[in-house]
């Protein structure tokens, strides 16, 4: 199920491309959520920053080696996060 706007501005956990991120509490940057194969939260790392919340996109921008990096996510590819209870 695709993840809706005022989940991801709650900060609720989210599967992109295989990783899993979340909003930090300021609402300023991308967390990615690095976890165990069982699902237990491992760490948490700064993923990029964010620029603007659309309805249906987020833009994003991060630098790597002194050059920036635009990236725009839809939310309509991002899943919530479903952790397996076992």
């Amino acid at each position: 199920m695709a993840i809706t706007k005022q989940q991801f501005l709650d900060g609720k956990e989210f599967t992109l491309s295989g990783g899993n991120y979340k909003l930090n509490d300021g609402g300023l940057s991308i967390l990615r959520v690095y976890r165990t194969p069982e699902g237990k939260e491992m760490f948490i790392d700064s993923e990029a920053n964010v620029d603007k919340v659309g309805n249906k996109i987020v833009s994003t921008y991060t630098f790597v080696f002194s050059r920036q990096i635009k990236h725009r996510l839809r939310f309509e590819d991002m899943e919530l996060y479903n952790p397996i209870k076992k």
